[in-house]
């Protein structure tokens, strides 16, 4: 049966921010009948006196009680036992999901997703078997009508996105004419859906955060990894809203700073950066962090700098930086 758009849903996140965005995705998707909860303990406040609610969609890294503590909960109270849980986190890497699954989430969804993405969570969990997705099926090696290997090789809309680009225009030129390939390239949203691309088969090849392959590689996906480092660079970019002024960690202490992963680079320059401030930067859960790392697609992050005068910058690789920077954000 249909999933029902009017069914109670409890989100937890102590992120305004990501809370903010949460609930627009959900009203994309129908669904505006949404309780919050900034914590895990406001959550389990909310369910021992509200028996409507039909799904939770939590956080992992919250203050005082966390996603998985409030999971836990949830499974050994006996009115909520049963009660559907999606997990939400940034901690994308496949020990947290196993862990997860462990103790009880119906699903986990890694940060930063899209509709479609949690679309397809509620209605696994709903059993609408004509919405869910289809199952896997093996997949096989593609060629091309002249006999060549289609080559279906992923990326986000970063640096990647250019080096493909110019290789394709120089194959649809004529500058380069490979012999035993046929290149196909797939823009994806964020790293989390070329790191399910690569584990599902659905491409034969990426450009991908290394740890993200490594995390895949330890857990017996077959792959091959081959690492390149490029010098193109990453850039931070501070939101221009707001005084900018001795001293300097006024502006971004108490503010959101997104970075593209967890698992990248960006996150240990923007640590070293704040750290040596003498700010404490990192993901929410963390002690006494007052600069909030959230996990953002870099295609957003321009969008989400420019809505949000609490969001004080963010840090990736180019081109998205430039961008911001000429459009004055």
């Amino acid at each position: 049966m249909p999933v029902d758009p009017g069914m109670k849903i409890l989100l937890v996140e102590d992120s305004g921010t990501m809370r903010k965005m949460e609930l627009k995705l959900l009203g994309q998707l129908g669904f505006t009948n949404v309780v919050e909860a900034v914590d895990g303990e406001k959550a389990v406040e909310i369910l021992s006196a509200d028996p409507d609610v039909r799904l939770v969609i939590s956080d992992w890294a919250m203050p005082n009680r966390d996603g998985l503590s409030l999971l836990q909960w949830i499974r050994a109270n006996a009115p909520t036992a049963t009660l559907p849980f999606i997990m939400a986190t940034g901690q994308g890497d496949k020990e947290y999901v196993a862990t997860a699954k462990d103790a009880g989430a119906d699903a986990l969804i890694p940060k930063p997703f899209s509709p479609d993405e949690l679309k397809e969570r509620i209605n696994a969990i709903f059993g609408d078997k004509a919405e869910a997705a289809p199952p896997e099926k093996p997949k096989e090696e593609q060629h091309a009508a002249d006999g060549r290997v289609v080559l279906r090789a992923a990326h986000i809309q970063i640096t990647d996105h250019l080096a493909l680009g110019v290789l394709r225009s120089r194959i649809e030129s004529g500058e380069d004419s490979p012999k035993s390939f046929q290149l196909e390239t797939r823009c994806l949203p964020n790293w989390n859906k070329v790191a399910d691309a690569l584990e599902k088969g659905d491409v034969d090849a990426a450009f991908i955060l290394a740890p993200a392959a490594m995390d895949l590689y330890r857990y017996g996906v077959p792959i091959k990894l081959t690492l390149f480092a490029h010098r193109n660079g990453s850039i931070m970019v501070r939101n221009s809203a707001g005084e900018y002024r001795k001293p300097y960690q006024q502006f971004f202490k108490h503010k959101t700073f997104f970075i593209p992963f967890k698992m990248s680079v960006h996150n240990m320059l923007a640590h070293k950066y704040f750290s040596e401030m003498g700010l404490k930067p990192g993901l929410a859960g963390k002690e006494a962090v007052n600069v909030l790392f959230e996990v953002v697609a870099p295609i957003n992050m321009s969008e989400f700098l420019k809505d949000n005068v609490n969001a004080c910058g963010f840090m990736v690789a180019e081109p998205i930086g430039s961008r911001a920077v000429a459009a004055g954000i």
